[in-house]
Formats: C-alpha cells, structure tokens, sequence
C-alpha cells in the first residue's frame, strides 16, 4: 500500500499530463460482487508511434465512453487517469 502511494504521489507531483483515447473495455481477473472488474484499453500516441496502455479501473463500471479523449498523467511507466474529461 505504501508503494501504491509513492507512486501517485510520483505521477501528481513529475507527471505530465497528455491525452489518451479510450478504445476499449476488458474483464480483469478480479470479481467484484460476482462481477468482473474492468480495464480500459487507452491509445496514446507517443513520438515513437502509437501504443496501447491497459489501466486497472478497480470496479466494474465504465465511465467512459468509446472513443472519448480523456487526460492522463505520465511518469516514467506510470499513468494516471485525470479527473476531468475532455470531449
């Protein structure tokens, strides 16, 4: 738990926000009231060509629609989703 905390303190504190496209749902292998939880497959385009990050939403909805532009911060190998959306 305290790793976890380190890193968000990391991304919030030398992140650097960029955008993402949302292009997809997955199951996680975690079950949440007999529901799977969910990853979000993101496309970000880097300077190196387009790639694909799957994030670990920790519940079972999807805030977000298909194809929606959504910010998240980068550090290193480390993402996270901003708060806002951006459409």
């Amino acid at each position: 738990m305290l790793r976890t905390i380190m890193r968000y303190i990391k991304v919030k504190k030398n992140g650097k926000v960029i955008q993402a496209t949302v292009y997809g749902y997955m199951d996680d292998g975690i079950l949440i009231n007999g529901r799977p939880a969910q990853i979000v497959k993101l496309l970000v385009r880097t300077q190196s060509g387009p790639r694909f990050i799957l994030y670990q939403l920790g519940n079972t909805l999807r805030p977000y629609g298909i194809n929606d532009v959504i910010n998240i911060m980068v550090y290193k190998n480390y993402f996270m989703i901003c708060k806002n959306k951006v459409s």
